[in-house]
């Protein structure tokens, strides 16, 4: 039994640092610009984040540190924060892109 007590522990751990890795990841695509990369760690990182956690009775909280849950909040803050750069310059990307559709529509009303 001490054994397999000591294996939840050591895979509740393990767990929580492929999480820490994978969102510390999502990061560095996102910063990078990758979206696709991150929309693929982001499936990867929700499936662990499943089971890691779906059956709360059982999970060892001791194995999970302060540290650790600040660390994923903190990369989550970042990725939230990094998706609302993206978003607002693809805003501003389309806003120029119908501004030349416009401006080209006229042209070529006028040249005709």
């Amino acid at each position: 039994m001490a054994v397999d007590h000591f294996q939840a522990l050591e895979q509740d751990a393990v767990r929580i640092e492929r999480l820490i890795a994978i969102s510390q990841d999502m990061c560095a695509a996102a910063t990078e610009g990758d979206w696709s990369r991150v929309a693929e760690l982001a499936s990867r990182r929700d499936m662990l984040m499943r089971s890691a956690f779906e059956n709360v009775q059982t999970l060892d909280t001791s194995s999970i540190t302060v540290d650790d849950i600040r660390e994923l909040l903190d990369a989550n803050a970042q990725l939230i924060s990094l998706a609302q750069l993206e978003r607002d310059r693809c805003g501003r990307a389309l806003r120029t892109q119908k501004l030349g559709e416009k401006a080209r529509r006229a042209y070529t009303g006028i040249a005709r």
